[in-house]
């Protein structure tokens, strides 16, 4: 009972035993062939951590220019890079330069199903699920708050994360306001069964963000490790679910770690536990 993983760090990611993980385990360890979407600014193809978790798409043979499978994605092997318009979401292929705009769509990615039972630091409560990344950040943008990339063409990844079969849709980001394609993407991915998780916001306020708002997402609001509501989690009657999002441990860019604070972490984790209960009860 109880099964515990070999990650030497899991014991300082509180969050892995803070939502009972170690006993979901038990009744499922995820599957393969369950596809979390990471639509983010981007991911680290070559950490650890995350490579081996990594879906790729193996009916697009890469380089040769084709949509060999015919899904509308030309050489999407890797994935997409919605951001930049080209078929190479790896933040380590070509932009050493700017690495630093894929940090918060790798800590993400850890969030939700860093590899687990590899012997290397901590654990991904998605455990044997698969990421799909679709990159949404630009390579030369240093706009947003940190000096990273802000997110670009989010409602292409709704499509095409869609199109790649993924179970559940993680969205660490959002805005104010509405808008009709981006409520036309959101129930597109929905109406092709994919669970959509999206952060509630941190602004330690009662307001709205989207996606999270629309009635066909799950609204995700952060805790803390008394299992209180984070000081800066965005609160509202759309909330669906809270989560560990304060000090979370998780990869990080150029094949390191991190812990970061957030409704940013609290989605992830929230996306690789819809990925284990869609891995025992598909339906």
């Amino acid at each position: 009972a109880d099964y515990t993983p070999n990650d030497p760090t899991i014991g300082a990611q509180y969050h892995i035993s803070k939502i009972n993980s170690f006993g979901a385990w038990d009744v499922t360890k995820g599957d393969t062939t369950v596809l979390i979407g990471i639509l983010d600014s981007g991911s680290d193809f070559n950490h650890p951590d995350l490579a081996a978790n990594i879906k790729y798409n193996y009916a697009d043979i890469p380089g040769n220019s084709l949509d060999d499978d015919a899904n509308g994605y030309i050489d999407d092997y890797l994935g997409y890079d919605h951001g930049d318009g080209d078929p190479d979401p790896n933040c380590n292929n070509n932009h050493a330069a700017t690495q630093q705009n894929c940090a918060h769509g790798s800590h993400v990615s850890g969030c939700a199903a860093q590899v687990t039972d590899n012997g290397v630091n901590g654990a991904g409560i998605g455990f044997k699920c698969k990421l799909i990344i679709s990159k949404h950040g630009k390579d030369d943008d240093f706009s947003a708050p940190g000096g990273q990339s802000y997110i670009y063409n989010s409602d292409q990844g709704f499509y095409y994360l869609s199109v790649r079969g993924a179970k559940v849709i993680n969205c660490s980001f959002g805005s104010g306001a509405p808008t009709g394609s981006q409520f036309t993407a959101v129930n597109f991915a929905y109406n092709n069964g994919a669970v959509i998780c999206a952060s509630s916001g941190n602004d330690g306020s009662n307001v709205l963000r989207y996606p999270a708002a629309y009635a066909n997402v799950v609204c995700v609001a952060a805790t803390n490790s008394a299992d209180i509501k984070a000081s800066f989690s965005n609160y509202h009657d759309t909330v669906d679910v809270s989560a560990p999002g304060e000090n979370v441990n998780s990869t990080y860019w150029n094949d390191t770690y991190a812990a970061l604070s957030g409704t940013s972490m609290s989605t992830p984790i929230t996306a690789g536990t819809v990925a284990l209960i869609r891995t025992k009860y598909p339906s």
